[in-house]
């Protein structure tokens, strides 16, 4: 089902057609939300999830159900690809001039001249851990076109001690 939205999402971002049903709501409460919804699939597969977010509301203008496909993305990611580390943090971080998120594991990581290509459509890099793994490169390019739709930066850097960060990024002013 998440792989047919993808594809019917990105046919709507493609076309220009994608809307945004932008309100105000709490980015730690409704991350929170997906990732508790998440979480007896994630444990199911034998992760070990961290959740770490400021106290007190972070506000923001963003679209709950694009937040919420760029962070199923980003979780099924994880679940693919770095399964060996079974190791996820999601993070929320709040600044006077920005709130962001980010999503990091423990598995093998991404190598650095791929880490700007993985978000381009129908990319995968290429090696024995995405050949044995179902994808057709969807989920990163539909988060960037999603998380830039909204205003925001996304970014994928190297996690330490092993692994991969994406870092979503939101500019505080432009969103309240």
């Amino acid at each position: 089902t998440r792989l047919v939205n993808n594809v019917l999402d990105f046919s709507r971002m493609e076309r220009g057609e994608k809307t945004y049903n932008l309100a105000r709501l709490d980015l730690s409460q409704t991350l929170k939300d997906v990732l508790d919804a998440q979480y007896p699939r994630l444990a199911g597969e034998g992760f070990a999830v961290e959740w770490i977010a400021p106290d007190g509301e972070c506000s923001m203008k963003v679209d709950r159900d694009a937040l919420e496909q760029i962070l199923l993305n980003l979780l099924d990611n994880v679940v693919k690809y770095a399964a060996e580390g079974k190791f996820i943090e999601v993070r929320v971080i709040s600044s006077q001039g920005e709130v962001s998120f980010e999503v990091a594991d423990h598995g093998p990581g991404i190598p650095t001249e791929q880490r700007e290509r993985v978000f381009d459509t129908f990319h995968r890099v290429d090696d024995s851990l995405t050949a044995s793994q179902p994808g057709c490169g969807l989920g990163l390019g539909i988060a960037r076109k999603l998380v830039e739709g909204m205003g925001g930066i996304i970014s994928c850097e190297k996690n330490e001690p092993r692994g991969t960060r994406f870092r979503i990024v939101f500019p505080r002013v432009s969103n309240l």
